[in-house]
């Protein structure tokens, strides 16, 4: 292997090993740098605690349930269709590039890529 081969993307094959709701406090366990105008939108809001396993071990992701998605006994249910869509529109939504990038929502036991982000922290590819 070539030293260059290291600065590119490095990904490999995981596996979602739990997905669980949680609250802000819960999916962010140091929310200083987080800015207070966008906490205090985040604080009524459930999150989709993801739990991933690899050849490097585990790590846990946390995001945002878009409006009008529900996750409830191992399900993913949608509440409402509309809120659902506008949620999903925007551009910056992590669950539209998931759906976009794995064709569903994520769920147990799913096979998903991991990657490296620009700290060198496992995350799933998006």
């Amino acid at each position: 292997m070539e030293i260059s081969e290291l600065i590119g993307e490095i990904s490999e094959k995981g596996i979602i090993k739990k997905v669980e709701v949680v609250g802000l406090k819960e999916a962010f366990k140091d929310t200083s740098r987080i800015p207070t105008d966008r906490l205090e939108r985040m604080r009524n809001r459930n999150f989709a605690r993801i739990t991933i396993k690899y050849s490097g071990g585990e790590f846990t992701e946390s995001h945002q349930i878009p409006k009008g998605l529900k996750y409830e006994n191992g399900k993913w249910q949608t509440v409402d269709k509309l809120s659902l869509a506008r949620s999903l529109h925007n551009q910056a939504s992590w669950f539209r590039a998931f759906i976009k990038n794995y064709k569903d929502l994520p769920h147990e036991n799913m096979e998903i890529e991991v990657t490296l982000n620009e700290r060198g922290f496992a995350r799933i590819k998006v």
